[in-house]
């Protein structure tokens, strides 16, 4: 019965040209980078690109993208579908998404000098280029008068976060003290904090944006002259964007891994002769006992905002 609907499905699919690429589950970072990859097979192959996603909204307005469809892990009908999907296997539906087993160390070790996104990809067999990729977030004029007169930016701003996803490793962290410490020493400047409702609150900052509409969030950055991140989901998220981005990074990935070319990006590292460098530890680190991003200064940070801003 399967193997009838499987027929059945890809000569559907062949016959309007469409490909279905998904990613099921919590990542908002790895379904960001599908804005990418989707532009990177529409170039290729010139199908009609239906999406599959938790987070529709990354998509909206994408030139690349013929349908969006929400699926949720909280949807009894979604976790369905998805079961449904995965056992049809049809050349035209794609998971974004290399099999890995997690456990304690990331997989990414054995793909040090491949894009995060190139390593998610592996599984398409697509051929694709991913020398230039970056992630593509697209706004109507409607939406832009929207969040103008919403949100009351100013004219000329900068974003700061004080904490990243330490469910996933403890390993990228900073520290609160010292992004509290690049406000202090730079008054004028104008900051907004992005983050959760649970993050440290810098003080001294214009604004703090702490709501779940990515949307918004995403027209914050692309309006922003600069922004100061660690390693995650904003870094990514900015990377769709042509503005500067600061990055503070850790041992925990190889630069590689995360690296967008030509885009604006400023690594700030102490990696190179860390033996353990990348670490892919999803545990504490047990070298140094705590995160190798503590050997960057905040004055390092503080002398590149000022030749950026």
């Amino acid at each position: 019965m399967i193997k009838v609907i499987e027929k059945l499905v890809t000569k559907f699919l062949s016959a309007n040209n469409i490909l279905i690429l998904f990613r099921y589950g919590n990542s908002l970072g790895d379904q960001l980078l599908m804005t990418g990859v989707a532009n990177l097979i529409k170039k290729r192959y010139k199908y009609k690109i239906i999406i599959l996603t938790k987070f529709p909204e990354l998509f909206s307005y994408n030139p690349n993208i013929y349908k969006v469809y929400k699926i949720s892990t909280d949807s009894l009908i979604s976790k369905i579908v998805i079961k449904i999907i995965k056992k049809i296997k049809s050349p035209l539906i794609k998971e974004f998404l290399h099999k890995q087993d997690n456990g304690r160390i990331f997989n990414l070790s054995d793909f040090k000098n491949q894009h995060i996104a190139e390593y998610n990809s592996l599984n398409l067999n697509l051929n694709l280029n991913f020398n230039n990729f970056r992630n593509e977030i697209f706004f109507s004029d409607d939406e832009i008068k929207t969040f103008e007169n919403n949100l009351k930016l100013p004219k000329k701003f900068a974003l700061i976060m004080s904490e990243g996803k330490i469910s996933f490793t403890p390993n990228r962290e900073w520290g609160v003290k010292n992004f509290q410490h690049i406000v202090n020493e730079t008054p004028n400047i104008k900051w907004i904090q992005i983050g959760k409702d649970t993050d440290y609150k810098i003080k001294n900052t214009f604004n703090l944006y702490t709501k779940s509409n990515l949307r918004e969030l995403a027209y914050i950055i692309y309006r922003s002259k600069l922004l100061v991140c660690l390693e995650g989901f904003y870094y990514h998220l900015a990377n769709s964007f042509k503005i500067k981005k600061i990055l503070i990074m850790s041992g925990f990935m190889s630069e590689q891994n995360i690296y967008y070319k030509n885009n604006n990006n400023i690594i700030i590292n102490k990696i190179k002769n860390l033996k353990c460098y990348p670490c892919y530890k999803l545990y504490n680190c047990d070298v140094t006992k705590k995160p190798c991003t503590n050997l960057i200064t905040p004055n390092e940070v503080i002398k590149k905002i000022h030749q950026n801003y």
